[in-house]
């Protein structure tokens, strides 16, 4: 668990610095709203979970003790944990990695080829599209090489030249009950900065 930890924590380094506006779609019931200082993404998170923003990166944890933990770089992850990373990526960085933006299927399909070298192999039964008011969302389960932890893929057309994405760690029956209500922070996910700033 604690090298699919370290992927946690590098994908919360992915966004920039970036200028933040108002998530996206109506606010769900029992959802709070979150805006980043450091971090340039603003969403809508389930109220029971826990924001963590720091050091240029972004995520939520399911319980106030995990924060903790985080912060002092040493995550227990328990039966009914988990962790969830956030970012934004221009689709041209998609592109070029061969994936058609149109297709949010096919560009899951390419995020999880790309993502780390102990993501496993997705079964049909773990793919998912969801529509949500605000926009639709794909994401995928998928078991890691240790053998107490699992991971949980989103992907969303935040724009049409901007892709937001979430990638959660966990164990596989906790991340298949948090799927419903993760899938919506990430349809939530707004960013209204310039291509530029992802070049900074």
């Amino acid at each position: 668990m604690k090298t699919v930890i370290k992927v946690v924590l590098a994908a919360l380094l992915v966004v920039g610095v970036l200028p933040i506006a108002a998530q996206e779609g109506p606010q769900p019931s029992g959802y709070l709203s979150h805006q980043g200082v450091e971090v340039p993404v603003a969403f809508f998170y389930p109220s029971t979970w826990t924001v963590v923003d720091q050091d240029d990166g972004v995520g939520l944890v399911s319980r106030p003790g995990l924060a903790e933990q985080m912060d002092a770089d040493q995550p227990d992850i328990q039966t009914g944990d988990a962790l969830l990373a956030l970012g934004v990526m221009p689709a041209m960085f998609i592109e070029m990695m061969g994936a058609d933006i149109d297709d949010l299927e096919n560009v899951m399909d390419v995020l999880h080829s790309n993502i780390d070298a102990e993501s496993g192999d997705v079964r049909g039964s773990d793919r998912a599209s969801h529509s949500y008011a605000s926009r639709d969302v794909v994401s995928i389960l998928f078991d890691t090489t240790e053998a107490d932890a699992a991971g949980l893929m989103f992907v969303s057309r935040e724009s049409e030249d901007v892709l937001a994405f979430g990638i959660a760690f966990g164990e596989r029956n906790d991340l298949a009950a948090y799927r419903d209500e993760l899938g919506q922070v990430i349809a939530s996910m707004e960013f209204t900065g310039s291509m530029e700033d992802f070049f900074r």
